[in-house]
């Protein structure tokens, strides 16, 4: 199975040197012994940071992009460009 969801958070996951014994289909889809222990590498579904990983991946790339978080609501990213015609010239400095 590839997703996005599942592909983040491997520039520090694999640091942290995570392991599970891993559900049975896992180990049995990966041919793994029973008492053999997985490494986890990305985050995966049912990792506790897993939403978190996605999370800073998505805010890494959107500001890559030239995307900016709302300050108010950090699951929102704006782009903007200049108005050559403002309604209401600012005075900020």
């Amino acid at each position: 199975m590839h997703t996005a969801f599942l592909q983040t958070g491997g520039e520090d996951m694999e640091s942290k040197e995570l392991w599970t014994t891993g559900a049975p289909e896992l180990k049995k889809a990966l041919n793994a012994s029973g008492d053999e222990m997985l490494r986890l590498l990305k985050n995966v579904y049912g990792n506790a940071e897993a939403p978190r990983g996605l999370w800073q991946d998505v805010d890494k790339t959107f500001q890559r992009l030239g995307g900016h978080r709302l300050l108010g609501d950090s699951s929102f990213w704006i782009w903007t460009e200049p108005n050559e015609s403002p309604r209401k010239a600012t005075n900020i400095a």
